[in-house]
């Protein structure tokens, strides 16, 4: 068997060109047609016993040379990885049978990946330990209220983080009075959220910016709203590069509040029985989070330095993986 090898940078592959001996080859056709004559009823001969022309006449070669072909590679290809003595990462592919006299083959083999270290011992990144604020704390503690907000019905006029309950109708402008498909929505209820100005409200229903609208709004008002769509295919086709008349009936009012930092609250929602017990214990949570994820990212900017001076090489097959 003669292997003839090449490395092929790029992808980490060997590209192998092995030439083998023909009378093994031979032997494997012979075996396939047998095979082959097994389960095709040739005239004048009993199954398995007409002779290699007849049956090749009858099926054709290349059908006994594909089956021949499954049988040699599973005999021949591990004779080759044994050969060139490479630890190969995964089965190689045959690119091409380059010829069958002498037989001649081409096959791809992915290599193991190669780590080369560069100076990794020079290396020196500082640690930086994060420190824990009272704003942490205060978020924290804030996050802990909210969780248990209650809802109260007001007056108004509206604020801002008020939930405004509203009935809206929409109509396409322009259109006629008697076409029902320019009705967007008829007293459609709705509760709004008033966002404050520096939140993002690129997803608000109806249309973007309908919450800040109601700033100042008391039950009973009405408005008026008109909002321009853009021609975009993400806006509904109905409404497509209209301009849509929106009246917004307000029926209600409701503000979140805050429950008030009591050491009763505190009882009645955690396992401490003080404000001081909880604001410790915040403040050590908070502190073994934030030094988990200092020493999280000390360690990947240390990989991320090794790897710089590093040379990598893997095969494509490992990433498919």
């Amino acid at each position: 068997m003669k292997i003839e090898k090449t490395y092929l940078e790029d992808t980490h592959q060997l590209e192998l060109i092995v030439e083998t001996e023909q009378d093994v080859f031979d032997k494997a056709k012979h075996v396939a047609m047998r095979e082959i004559s097994k389960n095709v009823k040739i005239p004048g001969f009993r199954p398995g016993k007409a002779p290699y022309n007849r049956v090749a006449q009858y099926v054709g070669e290349d059908r006994i040379i594909d089956k021949a072909l499954e049988s040699f590679l599973d005999e021949i290809y591990p004779k080759v990885i044994e050969e060139i003595e490479e630890t190969p990462y995964g089965p190689g592919q045959l690119e091409e049978v380059k010829s069958l006299e002498p037989p001649t083959l081409e096959f791809i083999v992915p290599l193991e990946p190669e780590v080369t270290l560069g100076d990794y011992r020079s290396i020196r990144i500082p640690f930086e330990a994060s420190e824990v604020s009272e704003e942490d704390i205060h978020k924290a503690v804030e996050e802990l209220q909210t969780q248990h907000t209650s809802v109260e019905e007001i007056e108004g006029p509206a604020e801002e983080n008020n939930i405004v309950d509203t009935k809206i109708t929409g109509r396409v402008i322009d259109a006629d009075l008697d076409d029902e498909e320019a009705l967007i929505m008829v007293n459609q209820p709705l509760p709004v959220l008033i966002k404050s100005e520096d939140e993002d409200d690129s997803k608000e229903w109806p249309f973007p910016g309908l919450s800040r609208q109601l700033l100042g709004v008391s039950p009973g008002d009405s408005l008026e709203l008109v909002h321009e769509y853009p021609d975009e295919e993400k806006i509904a086709e109905d409404i497509r590069g209209k301009a849509v008349l929106y009246t917004v009936d307000v029926e209600k009012i409701r503000s979140r509040v805050l429950p008030e930092l009591t050491d009763e609250f505190i009882q009645s929602v955690t396992d401490f029985e003080t404000k001081e017990e909880l604001l410790a214990s915040i403040q050590d949570e908070l502190e073994e989070n934030a030094q988990r994820k200092d020493k999280n990212k000390y360690i990947d900017k240390i990989f991320d330095a090794i790897l710089e001076c590093s040379t990598v090489k893997f095969p494509i097959e490992m990433v498919k993986d």
